[in-house]
């Protein structure tokens, strides 16, 4: 009788022998020399099951559900409309011009109803605008001056001319307007209390405020332009010149008016 490890070793050897003989792979396994057909339809990831060709295949991944759509954003309010604004007058031809020398002599003589030598007198003797500021005023002078051709745009001085010229037509027609026995031109009924206006607020003001836009620029005020009137008869009044508010409140409104923007271009 053999020992029981000697049996042991034998056992082990008979085993290692069997096994080396039945090392080679089954058929159809990953072990194949050179893919098959089936091997080159098989991911990496798919094993072949114990039973030859027999392949399990994977179930198929699922979808993920769509995104969710968010809500609208909300809409803001809408802006608030402000007030109507004043009417605006548009020109036609874009195209204003400085009335010069002619024009303005010709408009100041039929709204004051004055000679052209009442208008403005240097010294008492020389035209004011035929003379004195023609050249200031766009005019030529081709025999005194060498002046062939007027200026051109508006010179430095016209301005100042204008004031003066304005300043004195006004002076003018007010003198005759307020003296006894002369037909009233301009400054219709003029509310005297003495040296001051009884009442700018009533309606003898408003009626000789109303009349110089009419003669002067052929339009009624409106209510801002009263307004404006009225505060500058206040301001006089509150600051004595040694002279008559109401006179110099008078003489003022015209020479507002003559000397704006609106009398002075067409």
């Amino acid at each position: 009788m053999f020992p029981k490890h000697v049996c042991f070793v034998l056992v082990c050897v008979g085993l290692g022998w069997g096994c080396q003989e039945t090392s080679q792979p089954a058929r159809g396994s990953r072990a194949d020399t050179g893919p098959t057909p089936m091997d080159s339809r098989l991911e990496p990831d798919l094993a072949p099951s114990d039973s030859g060709m027999a392949i399990d295949f994977a179930g198929t991944g699922g979808i993920g559900g769509s995104g969710g759509i968010g809500g609208s954003g909300g809409m803001g309010g809408s802006g608030g409309m402000g007030g109507t604004p004043p009417p605006q007058f548009k020109s036609l031809k874009s195209n204003l011009r400085f009335k010069g020398a002619h024009r303005l002599k010709g408009d100041l003589t039929r709204i004051m109803q004055l000679s052209p030598q009442q208008i403005c007198m240097e010294l008492g003797n020389f035209d004011c605008i035929d003379f004195i500021h023609h050249i200031t005023l766009g005019g030529v002078e081709a025999y005194g001056a060498n002046v062939y051709t007027p200026i051109d745009g508006t010179g430095i001085s016209a301005p100042m001319a204008v004031e003066r010229i304005a300043h004195h037509a006004c002076f003018t027609r007010l003198a005759f307007d307020i003296s006894p026995d002369v037909e009233r031109v301009l400054f219709l009924d003029v509310p005297l209390d003495g040296a001051k206006i009884a009442n700018i607020d009533g309606p003898g003001a408003l009626a000789m405020m109303q009349h110089l836009y009419r003669k002067i620029l052929a339009r009624n005020p409106s209510e801002r332009e009263v307004d404006i009137l009225k505060q500058l008869y206040r301001d006089i009044e509150a600051e004595p010149l040694g002279t008559s508010a109401a006179a110099s409140w008078a003489q003022l409104s015209c020479f507002m008016l003559v000397t704006s923007t609106e009398f002075l271009f067409y």
